[in-house]
C-alpha cells in the first residue's frame, strides 16, 4: 500500500510539471470546427510535447463514453469538423503529453447550433428578368457542400440593403427575404450591398 501511494504522488506530481493548454477555443464557420491552444513551451524543455482531444456527447447516459478525436498531435489545433453533430452539444477535452508526463485536462462545451458562425452566402448573382433587376442568392455551404438551411430548419433569412444611386446622399433600405430570389424595378438604378444572413 505504501509503495502504490508513492507512486500516486510521483504520477500527481508529474501532472503538476506539465502545464495544461491555455487559451482553449473553438473557430467555427457553418460546420468547419478547429479546436485551437496556447501552450508555453518553456515547461517541457528537451521532451517532444503533443496533444490529445477527446469529445463526449453531452445526454444523459449512466456511462460517459469519450471518443477521441486527435491524438498526440503536434499542432496547437485539432480540426474536428465532421466528428460531430450539427444540434447536439459536446464536451472536448484537450491536454499535453510528453513520453513520461501527461498534464491536467481543459473542457469546454461547444454546440454547433448555439455557438458556430453562419458565414455569408456562397454567391450572389444579378440577372434581368424582362427588363427588371433579380438577385439570385446562394445559401452559405457546409462543409459537404450541403445547404444551411436545411441545418437550420428554414430558419434562414437574408437581410439585403440597397439605395438609389444619386448625387445626394440616400438612406439605405432594409429588407428582409426568405427567398433565394429577389426583383427590383427597372425603372431606377439601384447600388446593392453584401447581404447579411439573419
Amino acid at each position: 500500500i505504501l509503495t502504490f501511494n508513492i507512486i500516486v504522488m510521483l504520477y500527481q506530481l508529474t501532472l503538476i510539471d506539465l502545464r495544461r493548454p491555455e487559451n482553449v477555443s473553438v473557430d467555427s464557420l457553418n460546420t468547419r470546427y478547429v479546436l485551437r491552444w496556447d501552450w508555453p513551451h518553456e515547461t517541457a524543455a528537451n521532451q517532444t510535447v503533443t496533444f490529445t482531444l477527446i469529445k463526449w456527447k453531452k445526454k444523459i447516459q449512466l456511462i460517459k463514453y469519450w471518443t477521441s478525436v486527435c491524438v498526440n498531435v503536434l499542432e496547437h489545433r485539432c480540426d474536428f469538423t465532421g466528428a460531430i453533430h450539427y444540434k447536439i452539444s459536446f464536451l472536448l477535452r484537450v491536454w499535453a503529453n510528453t513520453s513520461q508526463q501527461s498534464s491536467g485536462w481543459v473542457q469546454i462545451s461547444f454546440c454547433p447550433d448555439e455557438h458556430a458562425a453562419l458565414g455569408p452566402p456562397s454567391s450572389l448573382k444579378l440577372s434581368s428578368v424582362k427588363g427588371d433587376l433579380e438577385i439570385i442568392i446562394t445559401d452559405p455551404l457546409s462543409s459537404t457542400n450541403q445547404s444551411m438551411k436545411t441545418l437550420l430548419n428554414d430558419r434562414l433569412s437574408y437581410r439585403i440593403q440597397y439605395w438609389r444611386r444619386s448625387e445626394e446622399p440616400q438612406v439605405p433600405v432594409h429588407t428582409r427575404a426568405k427567398s433565394s430570389r429577389m426583383g427590383f424595378s427597372s425603372g431606377c438604378v439601384w447600388i446593392l450591398s453584401e447581404c447579411g444572413i439573419c
